[in-house]
């Protein structure tokens, strides 16, 4: 459903250009793509399509929040240096009600404790790495699905135990940080990547007739890599 609702904002959205520079022909009206700050939408299109396929998270809330900034900006709604001081608490802002609401909606079978040791066996497993650093191992044997958020921060996800009870989804989120996710084996591995001035990349060979983990990856001034 998501996708086929995404598709239909593209689809609806190249019809209005076509219809704007059609209008230009017949001198009905003045349309120019190339507005002021055109270039944002290159980081405002991808995460309204990242919300409605895969529903709102911390990457694309907080990308579609800049590019918002950076096109009124360049309207000049918003004065120069505005940005740069209101940056800091807008992000932290959208993290804490993210903090709360995830918290509510999403399961979790097992609570993870950070830096614990050992191996963590949670079938949906969220890690999160706020200004700091680690390396959780998960070995569950009916694995679901999960997350993993960086923020100014680095999380190496080590995946390769774990046994797909079917094809799932993984969030990866890296803000300001770097997310490094070691995928199971004996599994299709496929990234839908939305990097906003980031880079995400999947060097997973497709192999086999296994079950499909979605990797969801968002890249914010980051970096997801699928090892």
């Amino acid at each position: 459903m998501g996708k086929r609702i995404s598709r239909t904002v593209l689809g609806l959205c190249i019809a209005a250009v076509g219809i704007g520079y059609l209008g230009n022909q017949f001198s009905w009206w003045h349309f120019d793509l190339f507005f002021e700050g055109w270039w944002t939408l290159f980081i405002i299109v991808p995460c309204l399509v990242a919300i409605i396929e895969s529903g709102p998270h911390l990457g694309n809330l907080l990308g579609l929040a800049f590019g918002i900034c950076l096109l009124l900006h360049q309207q000049g709604v918003l004065r120069h240096g505005f940005i740069r001081r209101i940056a800091l608490p807008a992000a932290l802002v959208i993290l804490g009600l993210y903090l709360v609401f995830s918290s509510f909606s999403r399961r979790r079978s097992v609570q993870y404790k950070a830096g614990s040791g050992g191996a963590d066996f949670t079938q949906h497993p969220e890690y999160l790495a706020i200004f700091s650093s680690d390396y959780p191992k998960n070995a569950a044997k009916q694995f679901a699905g999960g997350s993993a958020t960086a923020v100014f921060g680095n999380l190496e996800v080590d995946l390769r135990e774990c046994a797909l009870i079917g094809d799932c989804k993984f969030e990866a989120t890296s803000v300001f940080g770097r997310v490094r996710i070691f995928a199971p084996v004996d599994c299709q591995v496929q990234m839908h990547s939305v990097p906003i001035l980031g880079s995400n990349r999947c060097s997973v060979i497709a192999q086999g007739q296994g079950p499909v983990l979605h990797i969801e990856a968002t890249s914010v001034f980051g970096q997801v890599e699928v090892l």
